[in-house]
């Protein structure tokens, strides 16, 4: 089976586009390990060769792959030899062969228990030494096509099948559909982050959305167990095993909490809890980062969505570490991300009850605009210092590998 690997984003990457490409298809063999398959990378796209005993699942696997934007399973490969100065009628005797091929996948669509009326015909000639140009290519293929199927029409837009021929190194690759990937950019081309990631909706998005844009997550879950019990534990375990398919491999922090509410229940103000809260879980995950080698943290925040995220709490949670917060939901909606976090399946792990360390202890009425001398005269207190210090200490690692 022959499979055309395309990335649309990495094209764009001029000079340090074959970094982008090596990336990828090591992405690529680490995904599909312990099958039998080639790769050979060309000019915007990748191809691979996988042996048909090993070719089932392997869709879902590209699929699943952040950097490729599409690809297609080549229904057939018609091999022609070029004359030393190849003529027009040349090619039209080689495009009558690949009508026929393209003519016989319209009137015998597999399973499909129908003919297609509409249909039409792309082209890409990688190999600028056949003697015609793509949009004649497109024309010739669909007038022998018509030809021979005269109840056909053509349809550009949206037709009910499309009929693709790329000519590449003395062979016309044909096929008939572009299944849509991940697109963005390969895991590990952006860096390392760390991802604060609770079991509700927004976080395991926000995860998901930078590892498309090329960067590995670390994962770091705050808990109150023992006075909560384990579920938001075992609901996170679960999420991030489902987002180390995108990944292929992560590693999951837990990080117990308790101490540290306690200790900001009995030395600050109810309202200020929240706020604090976030702070302390941004100063131990910034030294988590520091140890892994990241260079920011990633919150599921999102703009006036609660008491702790208005535009004034989340500068003071900013203030309380070096590091670059990044938050890529903050101006989507609830639905937006709601419909994301179905797309991606982890929707309906997120709305199983929990209780987590966030809605523990949390005041009736939190401040939605905290004072940040007041949020920083509470810190300094001694034991605050110690506390950290402990709960990264008593930090539990998972790895997750994808199986």
């Amino acid at each position: 089976m022959i499979i055309f690997v395309r990335y649309a984003e990495l094209a764009l990457k001029l000079g340090n586009r074959a970094v982008f490409e090596q990336k990828l298809e090591k992405n690529i063999k680490a995904a599909m390990a312990g099958l039998r398959f080639k790769t050979s990378r060309h000019y915007g796209h990748m191809m691979l060769e996988v042996s048909e005993k090993d070719s089932e699942g392997v869709a879902g696997k590209l699929a699943n792959i952040p950097g490729i934007s599409n690809f297609s399973i080549v229904s057939e490969i018609l091999k022609f030899k070029y004359p030393k100065s190849p003529t027009e009628k040349w090619a039209i005797a080689k495009l009558t062969e690949i009508a026929k091929i393209m003519a016989l996948e319209i009137i015998s669509p597999g399973e499909k228990k129908y003919w297609p009326k509409t249909f039409c015909v792309r082209s890409k000639r990688i190999q600028k030494s056949f003697p015609m140009d793509s949009p004649k290519i497109e024309a010739k293929l669909g007038e022998m096509i018509l030809r021979g199927i005269p109840k056909l029409k053509v349809k550009l837009k949206n037709p009910e099948i499309t009929c693709h021929a790329d000519l590449v190194d003395n062979k016309a690759y044909i096929y008939f559909d572009k299944i849509a990937g991940l697109g963005g950019l390969p895991v590990g081309t952006s860096g390392k982050i760390v991802s604060l990631i609770s079991s509700g909706i927004d976080s395991p998005v926000a995860s998901f959305r930078m590892t498309l844009r090329g960067a590995q997550v670390v994962f770091v879950h705050f808990h109150s167990y023992p006075h909560t019990n384990k579920a938001s534990q075992d609901n996170v375990r679960e999420i991030v095993k489902l987002l180390t398919q995108y990944q292929l491999e992560s590693r999951l922090y837990f990080v117990p909490f308790l101490e540290i509410q306690k200790a900001v229940m009995t030395n600050a103000e109810p309202e200020l809890r929240v706020v604090l809260y976030r702070r302390f879980m941004m100063k131990i995950a910034e030294e988590i980062a520091v140890h892994e080698g990241a260079g920011a943290l990633v919150t599921g925040e999102n703009l006036g969505q609660v008491a702790s995220q208005t535009l004034d709490n989340i500068a003071v949670i900013n203030e309380a570490v070096a590091m670059p917060i990044l938050r890529p939901l903050i101006g989507h909606s609830k639905q937006e991300i709601i419909d994301e976090a179905r797309k991606i399946g982890t929707y309906e792990i997120s709305i199983r009850p929990y209780a987590d360390c966030c809605s523990l202890f949390v005041p009736k009425h939190p401040t939605t605009r905290a004072d940040l001398a007041v949020i920083k005269k509470v810190e300094k207190k001694a034991v605050f210092k110690k506390l950290i210090k402990e709960a990264i200490k008593k930090a539990e690692i998972e790895n997750a590998v994808l199986s």
